[in-house]
């Protein structure tokens, strides 16, 4: 996953740089219904909305999990309270002998067995 990272992170990177470099240029911007226009750099007028589009879509896959992590802790938590009761239960049952014990055995031991 490193590796795609890089590959896709390095291009992409020089990528932005060479925009950045070649579009220094002031360009005034205005929005319709205001009356207020905005002097700036080529590049900050392309780089910038686009930064905000990353953080704003990290930011809503961010909350889009949080559901999923909630859950994963909870199981998390029952696993954990599962497995010491588990233990708590196993150090309370007999312990076996080995193979003559009644481990076993369906039947009780005053009743014939389907093999006698």
């Amino acid at each position: 996953m490193r590796i795609i990272a890089w590959l896709v992170g390095v291009p992409l990177a020089v990528i932005v740089v060479l925009f950045a470099v070649s579009n220094r240029e002031p360009v005034e911007i205005g929005f319709w219904p205001l009356p207020e226009r905005i002097v700036a750099p080529a590049y900050l007028i392309g780089l910038v909305p686009l930064a905000l589009g990353l953080l704003l879509g990290a930011g809503l896959a961010g909350i889009g999990t949080v559901h999923a992590r909630y859950r994963h802790r909870r199981a998390a938590r029952t696993i954990r309270e599962l497995e010491r009761r588990m233990a708590e239960l196993l150090s309370r049952a007999p312990k076996l002998t080995g193979p003559g014990s009644d481990s076993g055995r369906t039947t009780p031991p005053d009743q014939p067995g389907p093999h006698t």
